[in-house]
């Protein structure tokens, strides 16, 4: 079963998801802008309501934060940004201009892209804390990407890491996507991660929503 978004539409995906589902967002770098769609997924509810959680694979978190002030001008109630990094930057780099209007962000960093326990720990350290802050806060997560972490580990060892993240974000009523560029991989290859998603928005001419 699949739905087609066309326009202004892509803004209010959220409305099509409940708490606890996680979402594979299928869109190359090449092809229509996705920030919509995230931004969408990430504002399924008010920004004072919500605990924002993102992961970064081998960017910096800025670029994440830049999307959200250029969608909305509010806060959200809380927010965690994961940062998993293959380069020697420190993480004490000057702040921009960014990083310097969102210091209420709790800033993480994994030093490597193959560390996926460690990677694990933090994101479930940070969805426990947002819970324990206030269990009336709506968890949102934007994973950007899995795409570079298939540079570092084998798709067996992604897949049982997605297994145990997807599992935890379901339990604790966040609603998640995980961002991937099909262009970059072979339909077997991305076939083996859909039944652990609730649904699959993909770009192919026009989005796409894939219900599993």
């Amino acid at each position: 079963m699949c739905c087609h978004l066309m326009g202004g539409r892509m803004t209010s995906i959220g409305q099509s998801v409940d708490p606890g589902e996680n979402i594979l967002l299928l869109s190359s770098k090449f092809g229509a802008d996705d920030s919509p769609v995230c931004m969408g997924l990430l504002t399924v509810e008010p920004p004072s309501d919500e605990a924002v959680l993102s992961v970064t694979v081998t960017e910096s978190t800025d670029d994440r934060i830049r999307q959200w002030q250029q969608h909305t001008n509010s806060a959200p109630a809380a927010a965690t940004a994961v940062q998993v990094d293959a380069s020697t930057r420190s993480v004490s780099q000057p702040a921009t201009d960014e990083s310097r209007s969102c210091e209420t962000i709790s800033r993480r960093t994994v030093a490597s892209p193959s560390d996926l326990t460690g990677l694990g720990i933090e994101i479930i350290n940070a969805i426990d804390e947002f819970a324990d802050a206030d269990e009336d806060w709506q968890p949102v997560v934007c994973f950007h990407s899995l795409t570079p972490l298939l540079q570092y580990v084998s798709s067996e060892e992604l897949f049982q890491f997605l297994h145990k993240v997807t599992y935890t974000f379901a339990r604790k009523d966040a609603i998640a996507h995980f961002h991937m560029d099909p262009s970059v991989h072979d339909e077997q290859t991305i076939g083996t991660f859909f039944h652990l998603f609730d649904s699959v928005i993909r770009y192919d001419d026009e989005w796409e929503i894939i219900n599993r």
